[in-house]
């Protein structure tokens, strides 16, 4: 899947609060089977948002190793 927005996550979380199965996201309707199955799409949009947000914000660090034999 992928791709899910913050708003998507916290209507699914709305109407998993109240128990509804019905779902819409602007102009598409989803029935789930069940709470658990809304539940489960949760932590997957709870990953992917999170995913793809510490990949833009994500800082490059750059470790330098220094070696020698001990001889000077």
């Amino acid at each position: 899947m992928g791709n899910f927005t913050q708003n998507q996550l916290d209507t699914l979380r709305s109407a998993f609060a109240t128990g509804q199965l019905r779902v819409s996201y602007g102009d598409k309707t989803v029935v789930y089977r069940s709470l658990e199955e809304m539940k489960d799409l949760m932590g997957v949009m709870e990953r992917d948002i999170a995913s793809s947000s510490s990949y833009a914000t994500k800082q490059v660090r750059q470790v330098r190793i220094r070696t020698s034999k001990g001889v000077f």
